[in-house]
This record gives C-alpha cells, structure tokens and sequence, in this order.
C-alpha cells in the first residue's frame, strides 16, 4: 500500500499548521479509515483535530510526554490549550506511564476514565537482550574505552538523550563539576545532539566544549557498546513520559541517576535500580552519583535490579496489549 506525506512542523507554526491540518483533513476523507492514531503533541492535536473533523469513529491519541510541564507564560498556554483540544478530540488517550496519566487529569486535560496506561507502561517497551552487558567483552570494551581517551579504571558518567535544556543538561554539568572534586579521574560522557530550536543557557555549549573531562560523542545510531562503557547513567531530565533510557541502561546492568519528575519515576525504582533526587537540584545530582562512583557493591546491585526489571517491558507483550486494546475499541465504538 503506497504512503502518504503530510510534512508538520515540530513547533508552533500557525500558517504551517493551519495548511497541514487542511491535508489531513483532505486526507482522511479520502481514505475514510476506520481509526486514526496520532502521537507527539503537535501531530496528536493536529492529528485528533483532523480526524473529528473528518469524521472518523475511532481516534486513540498517545501520550508520550507533556512539554507543557517545562513551559512558561503564553506558550505554556497554547500548549494548554493543543491539549485540551486534542484530548476531546480523541475517543481514547493511551499514555506511556502512570504518572504522565495521573499528570494529565490533575490539570483537567482529560477525564479519568478516557485515559490508560497499558502494560507497564512505555512506548515500545525495550529488548534487554540487545543490551546486555555480555555483547561486548572485557577486551573491547578496555579497548573502546582507550579510543576515548579513558583509562581503563577511570570512573564514567554517561547521558544519553537530546543535549537540550529540558533534558536537565545545565545541572549536570554543575553536579559534575562537584563530582570532579572527589573523583578527579572521572569522565562525562555526552551522547547526544544539541538542537537549535532548543538552545542551551547562554555560556553551558562553550562550557562543555572546552571541559577537558567531558567528551561530547554527538548523535548515536546505535547507543548499546557506550551503556557498556559507563559505571552510572545521569538521567536529569526535568520531564518525560517514561524514560525509556533508564530501562535501556538498566538491561546493560547500568544504575541510573535522576530527578524525581514525571515519567521518571516510572522507570527507575529509587533505591533498587537507581536514585531519584530532588529536581533542579545539582548538588543532590552529584551526591547520587557519587555513591554510585565510590560503592561497586551498591552499583552491582542495583545494575542487577535494573537487568532484571527490564525483562518486564517486553515490546512482544506490549504490542500484543495494544492489539487487544486496538480491537476492543473497533468492536465498542
């Protein structure tokens, strides 16, 4: 069956979203499905919008994260506002954690009884066997880590994710800068693209750049031998919908080190798989990571935890949720 193309526009963008909500609209009545499914929060609103107006019967927006939470003043509003509007729109929510869920209704964007979790909640849940430590023998990984510059009993950070400012990216660099302190061998690794339509603080990219104990790697296709290279994941992120990164560093025996925010702290247990902190709070940030540095038997121990959780996300058994979930609907509706 041959694709169709309806290019939308990440940010907000009026005369762009008004021109493709008329193709999507256009579109849908053309081909008169019977569900519609859309996602993101611009291609959930416009999406959902789309398709009551064109009348299609069944229409499941999924939630993946709210980014009305780390907005202010007038975008914080029309964000407010996509939502609501995509939410009566759609005839079902499926959100990717419980506490995005609990998020949602708490701010009136949807009702309780419209809005489930499946599973255990994520996107796509994760293959931990991709992951797993064993992929990737000692004499490699000493080897990949030489190439980095890194000895091979230094201490190593690890983020992975957007280099953006709600990805926390500022705080980090500040707990570092603390962690340094007591371990002065250690390293940050930064896995991950900046983007410029989400800028960093002014002065923290020149900052990173010249730090001589931080080493910025950019965009990675295949991240699974850089969670193999590190001791502890930093996951100070300042909103998610899940935080599928924490599982993925979890099924690679790697603890993880985040800010106790939405989504989250669904995907790392405090205290068996990682440690949550206050948000915002470097000091906190670096406190964490430090335990982990200094206490292999604690790290260890929770990289075990984190292995063994990440065997419950199973993508087989949450696709087969949504299977179930998608038939449901179609028969009811």
């Amino acid at each position: 069956m041959a694709g169709f193309g309806v290019p939308i526009a990440r940010d907000i963008a009026p005369a762009k979203d008004l021109l493709c909500l008329a193709r999507l609209v256009l579109l849908l009545r053309r081909l008169k499905p019977d569900v519609v499914t859309a996602g993101t929060p611009k291609a959930g609103f416009l999406g959902m919008l789309a398709a009551r107006l064109s009348g299609v019967r069944t229409r499941v927006y999924h939630l993946h994260a709210l980014r009305l939470e780390t907005a202010s003043g007038v975008s914080r509003r029309i964000l407010t506002l996509t939502e609501r509007l995509a939410a009566s729109c759609a005839t079902r929510i499926i959100s990717v954690s419980d506490s995005l869920r609990y998020r949602y209704i708490a701010l009136g964007l949807a009702p309780a009884e419209k809005i489930t979790v499946l599973e255990q909640g994520s996107a796509n849940g994760v293959d931990a066997s991709v992951f797993d430590r064993a992929r990737l023998g000692t004499i490699q990984r000493a080897t990949r880590r030489s190439q980095l510059g890194i000895g091979p009993v230094d201490p190593v950070i690890g983020f992975v994710g957007r280099v953006i400012p709600d990805k926390g990216v500022e705080f980090l660099v500040d707990a570092f800068e603390t962690v340094l302190l007591r371990f002065p061998r250690a390293w940050l690794l930064l896995i991950g693209q900046t983007e410029a339509h989400h800028p960093l603080p002014r002065g923290l990219l020149p900052r990173i750049q010249r730090h001589p104990r931080i080493i910025r790697l950019g965009y990675q296709r295949n991240v699974v031998e850089f969670y193999q290279l590190i001791d502890v994941l930093a996951f100070p992120s300042l909103r998610e919908g899940f935080g599928n990164v924490a599982l993925e560093a979890g099924a690679a025996g790697v603890p993880v080190v985040g800010f106790s925010v939405t989504g989250v702290v669904d995907s790392v247990v405090h205290g068996r798989t990682g440690t949550l902190v206050r948000p915002r709070d470097a000091s906190a940030l670096s406190t964490a990571l430090c335990s982990y540095l200094g206490d292999v038997e604690l790290r260890n121990r929770h990289g075990e935890e984190g292995r063994k959780r990440a065997g419950q996300f199973s993508p087989e058994s949450l696709w087969a949720a949504f299977a179930l979930e998608y038939r449901r609907l179609l028969v009811s509706e």
